[in-house]
């Protein structure tokens, strides 16, 4: 009697009704929260005052209380609800032998009625004791106690109701005999042979035939149904876990499985380091492999069936390994159950994403989507508690069991987004509630508590448990590694996929009737203390965070460059290029090159200066394209490769070995560069030559260093020219989840280049990575085996066995080193600890607007962290930085400092120097050097003086950058060391010598005056003066030279004027050239004549002579004399000019 209450229980029937159909007819309708609850309902607004039952305890009394026949809704058996909406007991004792059948009908004067089923009567809801009027068989089989006697009229055999009776009456053996006693087809009428036999008899659900199930098929009236799933439908995750725990597996396989992930831990790189990890505070990780998998061996024997070929649960063993492996938090690393388990999950049908009204938190949760339209109503409501507890601890303890990153905040991201609502049962355990209780705040504020099912799916079509069996054999064809190619592919892609939620293109999805038993247990409650607590502290917030205290995050426009699926060119503002990469795996690997080529040099056009690189969601891919990125954009920055090595066990050992003739080989020593010679390895010494090394408290021997060649791919990356993106104005922007090759190319951002990084999202207050599971490469069971073939040694007794079921494994065959050798040398990238730059949340627009997140992103370029800190900058002639003023002005509403707006000098070019008591400092110039001094180095020393000064050198320019300054002589003074000019001698007795021009004294010509002797002057640079000799030919000058001429050669005009004069003259002499050829060819007649016909001076059959119309004849030769007294064509046309 008691199930069929707990089936029919009226309490639990508002909120099945809303979830049963997601793409089912029919389908379900769900109200959206009314607008005019009042404040204090803690149910759903829709459900005040809507007519659709009595609800207690939701904080308020609900006036649908007041009217008779309303069914009472969160109350137990046998109360109703009072005037201050809590419920009562009914004053009127109710006798109903099973009570969860009674159908309560509410008022608030206390007393209660009930509403029997069919066939059932009076105030206790029994069957009568003789056979009601409707009975239509023998009266005898009423009630004797035999058979369960269907098909006698509209009325039950009280029988029918009792375990293990025997349906008669029926024309089917696949019928039951529901409340009005007549034969119906039951819900588990489709029954598998091989699952079990149909028996008739009832079970405590008087739909439901109870089934003798076949060996391992589980138990219940469901068992043959339980692994009949369609594809891409929801069942209640009742169903799908029974259809699991059916599944068992023999002692021997488990065993098997055991022994091949042990010799596999001699090929797991992280083996020993997995004992103790390096840095326990950021990365606490203590897991000893070998020792679980022997506890693992022992418990698995001990819980094995006792027979002669001894089984154990599927489901516990193959969730043990599973669960160990997620432990390492390493995503390269994993063991994937058989893909039965594989391509089924259990999901909630809504997805969430946290965001903060302030800068560094609190974190605030919301509703991003649903699986389905009919609760789309609840998207964007702030979620105040999951199962009474605050979400932000809900989804921090997922954090923990999601393994994939080391970094807790990467976790708790993955965990925000998609980890928690959704499990792929291909490496996560089962969920073991059927619903999840909720209470969200809608537009007003206002609580509303909201019950939904966790629901199971699968990927695959299932028609029975002999399917899922079949699914869990091992696979006919081994995935293979890639051969022939010039690099190896570390993508972590496809194993993350197998720990990745729902695919959204998918699209829509069905749900399966027998969902809506399941749902029938999901009923809306009243909140607790603990909820009305938060409740209550969500409200006090609400309203005063209700805007975004953080900037508008739409200041920033965003304009497409060039968008292929693989990559993204944008433009940003007015200054910044967006280089969005999701994948280091293109589907287009030429388009991917292209693009970026393309888009960075279509942003050296619009002078594109800044570059943020957006790597969030990238999980990595080929290793060769990371670098080859790198190298394309920063150049040989040098290490341009990583450093890695293998784990060199005695299976490695014999594996490089026997692979040293087999080219192309992943194992082959010509497929790794030696970083000693930059060539390949000759033999196997890069394994057998092993170096000891210390790893979690361990000894063990690791290969020589090796890297990939990628040269082939930098020949294909030809640089044009482009920005050369210095380090301080590049942004790395992530959520933590940039692994594999993704790491790997960020980490040489952060090491070498020194590009600063920005985490978005994460736990606030904690410090946190912008880059996940480096590891170095991924790899697989199926590939290493299929190498162990390949070079003939998979029979080793070292080598590993294929897995007796569809099982797989993934793990971490090489580790990269640090590229930061001077401080973690020695140290695997994947347990080196370094905090991103910067830290900013999601507010509540960037959380689902890119456009704002970029907005904010790129305010961080002008951020800093630590005074060492700087930003070059430009002045006059001279360059600095802007240092982080982390001395002088307080931190932001992040937290973090600004660059000085001033440009503190370090350099000034050749010729100018720094003064520190300028007022030009604050602008960042630098000041040439004065008039006699010169400065030839880049640097903020003194200008010195000139080589050689004179008292008499009158210096010419400022700035000067060589000591060889340029100057002019005082007048009167010439020569480099300006050196007095020679005069004539002015005594009475040199009158007689005048006439001869001869000085009296030197016996040099004198030509100059009394006058001339005292303004003569001399100009030049040291080294380069005017000679004496020339200094005397211009001191003989008869013209004395005026004050304005030497002002003129003194400030250099006269250089001017002598260009003038020469261009001049040049242009002269042409015109004159042109003027002569056109008298030639008219007296020639060449006018008319083709120009092959003209001929020049030399060509002419007489080049001696110019010869005109009237045969006037011209000597040519120079100096001669003119026959006629007609001037030469070039006189006379220099006479026209």
């Amino acid at each position: 009697m008691f199930s069929i209450g707990r089936r029919l229980n009226a309490s639990s029937s508002l909120l099945l009704c809303a979830l049963v159909a997601l793409c089912f007819a029919p389908h379900f309708t769900v109200v959206h929260a009314a607008c005019s609850a009042p404040a204090g309902w803690l149910c759903a607004s829709s459900n005040y005052n809507s007519g659709d039952g009595c609800h207690c305890n939701c904080g308020l009394y609900d006036p649908d209380c007041d009217v008779r026949d309303q069914q009472i809704l969160g109350c137990d058996i046998g109360f109703t609800c009072s005037m201050n909406a809590s419920c009562t007991p009914c004053s009127n004792p109710i006798a109903a032998e099973d009570g969860e059948l009674l159908h309560l009908i509410g008022e608030h004067s206390g007393e209660c009625a009930v509403r029997c089923v069919p066939s059932l009567t009076g105030s206790a809801c029994q069957f009568p004791s003789r056979p009601p009027a409707q009975w239509s068989c023998a009266s005898e089989r009423y009630h004797d106690g035999t058979y369960c006697d269907c098909g006698c009229g509209p009325a039950v055999d009280p029988d029918c109701w009792e375990s293990d009776r025997e349906i008669v009456g029926c024309p089917n053996a696949a019928d039951v005999c529901p409340y009005q006693g007549v034969c119906t087809e039951a819900l588990n009428a489709q029954l598998d042979p091989a699952l079990g036999s149909l028996t008739a008899f009832t079970s405590a659900d008087p739909m439901l035939l109870r089934t003798e199930c076949a060996n391992g098929a589980g138990e219940g009236p469901f068992c043959q149904d339980y692994c009949h799933l369609e594809p891409c439908t929801f069942y209640p995750a009742e169903k799908l876990r029974r259809c699991y725990a059916s599944l068992r597996i023999d002692l021997a396989d488990a065993l098997h499985t055991i022994d091949t992930l042990e010799r596999m831990l001699d090929v797991y790189v992280f083996t020993d380091i997995s004992l103790d990890s390096p840095d326990p505070v950021h990365y606490p990780l203590q897991v000893n492999l070998r020792a679980e998998l022997a506890r693992l061996r022992r418990s698995s024997i001990e819980s094995a069936t006792p027979a002669d070929s001894p089984r154990l649960d599927a489901v516990p063993f193959h969730e043990s390994l599973a669960e160990l492996y997620t432990q390492l938090n390493d995503a390269h690393t994993a063991y994937l159950k058989p893909r039965a388990f594989g391509s089924s999950y259990f999901v909630q049908p809504l997805l969430f994403e946290a965001f903060s009204n302030l800068p560094q938190g609190p974190l605030h949760f919301t509703v991003s989507s649903s699986l389905v339209p009919e609760l789309d109503y609840l998207v964007g409501l702030d979620v105040v508690s999951i199962d009474e507890v605050a979400p932000f601890e809900v989804f921090l303890s997922r954090a923990d069991e999601v393994g994939v990153s080391r970094d807790r905040g990467t976790r708790f991201n993955m965990a925000v987004d998609y980890a928690w609502a959704q499990r792929s049962q291909s490496v996560f355990s089962q969920v073991d509630q059927d619903s999840v209780t909720y209470v969200f705040l809608d537009e007003d504020c206002t609580p509303m508590q909201v019950t939904l099912p966790w629901m199971s799916m699968t990927h695959h079509a299932f028609a029975s448990q002999s399917r899922i069996v079949a699914a869990s054999e091992p696979s006919a064809s081994n995935a293979a590694p890639v051969r022939n190619q010039p690099q190896p592919s570390v993508d972590a892609t496809p194993l993350l996929e197998e720990r990745a939620g729902l695919d959204p293109s998918l699209g829509p999805l069905n749900v399966h009737s027998s969902l809506r038993v399941e749902l029938a247990h999901a009923t809306p409650r009243s909140a607790s203390t603990t909820v009305s607590s938060l409740v209550r502290d969500a409200q006090n917030t609400c309203e005063e965070e209700s805007m975004d205290a953080l900037p508008n995050g739409f200041s920033q426009s965003i304009e497409p460059i060039v968008v292929t699926p693989d990559v993204g060119v944008y433009q940003l503002g007015e200054k910044t290029v967006l280089l969005k990469i999701p994948s280091f795996s293109p589907r287009d690997y030429t388009g991917f090159r292209t693009a970026v080529v393309f888009g960075l040099l279509k942003a050296q056009d619009l002078e594109l200066t800044q570059l943020l690189l957006d790597l969030r969601d990238n999980g990595g891919g080929s290793i060769c394209l990371s670098y080859t990125l790198l190298h394309y954009l920063f150049g040989d920055t040098l290490p341009i490769y990583g450093a890695y090595d293998f784990q060199a066990s005695d299976l490695m050992k014999h594996l490089a070995i026997a692979a040293e003739n087999v080219p192309q080989n992943l194992f082959s020593p010509e497929y790794w560069i030696d970083p000693r010679t930059n060539k390949p390895y000759t033999s196997s010494s890069y394994m057998t030559d092993s170096i000891v090394r210390v790893r979690g408290g361990m000894l063990g021997s690791y290969s020589q260093i090796v890297h990939d060649d990628c040269r082939y791919n930098f020949e294909q990356w030809s640089k044009p020219h482009h920005y050369d993106y210095q380090p301080e104005s590049v942004l790395a922007l992530t959520h933590g989840y940039c692994g594999s090759s993704c790491s790997v190319f960020l980490k040489h951002l952060e090491q070498v280049s020194r590009v600063r990084t920005l985490v978005v999202g994460g736990i606030p207050g904690e410090q946190q990575s912008a880059t996940s599971f480096a590891g170095g490469q991924s790899y697989n069971l199926d590939a290493f085996l299929s190498d162990l073939d390949e070079v003939g040694i998979s029979s080793d007794p070292l080598a590993p066995r294929p897995f007796p079921s569809s099982s797989r494994f993934a793990y971490t065959l090489r580790e990269i080193y640090s590229f930061d050798y001077d401080v973690h040398f020695g140290i695997p990238v994947e347990f080196v600890f370094t905090p991103s730059h910067f830290r900013m949340l999601y507010t509540r627009s960037s959380v689902s607007n890119d456009t704002a997140l970029y907005s904010e992103a790129v305010s961080f370029f002008d951020r800093c962290t630590v005074d060492s800190e700087a930003l070059p900058c430009t002045g006059y002639f001279g360059s600095g930085i802007r240092p982080c003023a982390i001395h002088t002005t307080e931190p932001d509403a992040y937290g973090y400092y600004h660059f000085s707006s001033e440009c503190v000098i370090q350099h000034c070019l050749p010729g100018f120097y720094f003064d520190p008591q300028s007022q030009q400092i604050a602008t960042g110039d630098c000041l040439p050097c004065p008039r006699g001094t010169y400065k030839e180095d880049i640097s903020l020393g003194p200008c010195l003086p000139c080589e050689y000064p004179s008292a008499h050198a009158i210096f010419l320019s400022e700035g000067v950058s060589t000591s060889a300054c340029p100057f002019i002589c005082e007048t009167g003074f010439f020569g480099e060391d300006c050196d007095p000019l020679p005069t004539c001698d002015t005594d009475s007795d040199s009158d007689s010598d005048s006439d001869s021009g001869k000085d009296s004294d030197s016996g040099k010509d004198c030509h100059c005056d009394s006058s001339s002797s005292n303004e003569a002057s001399s100009s030049g640079t040291h080294g380069g003066s005017e000679s004496a000799a020339e200094s005397s030919h211009h001191s003989s000058d008869s013209s004395e030279p005026d004050e304005c001429s030497l002002r003129w050669y003194q400030s250099g005009i006269w250089m001017l004027t002598t260009v003038v004069f020469l261009v001049a003259g040049v242009c002269v002499f042409a015109y004159m050239m042109i003027r002569r050829r056109r008298n030639n060819y008219g007296r020639y007649g060449g006018v008319t004549g083709p120009q092959d016909s003209f001929f020049t001076l030399d060509e002419s059959p007489d080049a001696d002579h110019y010869v005109d119309n009237d045969d006037d004849v011209y000597d040519d030769e120079e100096g001669g004399e003119k026959e006629h007294s007609m001037p030469r064509p070039g006189e006379m046309e220099l006479q026209e000019i």
